[in-house]
């Protein structure tokens, strides 16, 4: 997954939209994504938008673990092999410790929303097992 492809707005919120890839293996025997390969995606976005501001290799360095904790996924239109398809992101809530994150899978072609999610995350300390403050660094970005 190349995050260079990560397209940014910044405006009212901060979105990012970056194309995604269908590979054989996402194909399950119907001809379609299998369902699992969206939650993949989901990951790689999460991943692709924290990188900008703090990398998941800093956050394990300081002892945090981006942490997913709810996942809500309406599977709305199926995608087939050959398409072309993108997710986009932005923060719908934050809160002290946690934040909603607004994710759709979409075709760019003629822009239809194929999956909407909502997830719910969070950091983790690692020593302690417990939520802590969303990095400075990330919040000042997502602030809704």
């Amino acid at each position: 997954m190349s995050f260079e492809l990560a397209r940014w707005t910044d405006g009212e919120r901060v979105e990012m939209t970056m194309p995604l890839r269908i590979a054989g293996y996402d194909v399950d025997v119907a001809g379609v994504v299998n369902n699992a390969v969206y939650v993949r995606w989901l990951g790689d976005l999460r991943t692709a938008f924290m990188a900008r501001w703090l990398s998941f290799e800093e956050c394990l360095r300081r002892g945090l673990a981006p942490t997913l904790v709810r996942l809500e996924v309406d599977y709305r239109t199926a995608l087939r092999m050959g398409e072309a398809v993108a997710g986009r992101l932005w923060f719908a809530q934050v809160a002290r410790a946690s934040a909603l994150i607004e994710t759709e899978i979409f075709r760019p072609a003629d822009g239809r929303v194929c999956a909407h999610a909502l997830q719910t995350v969070c950091f983790v300390d690692q020593r302690t097992g417990r939520p802590v403050r969303i990095p400075a660094e990330l919040r000042s970005a997502i602030a809704t």
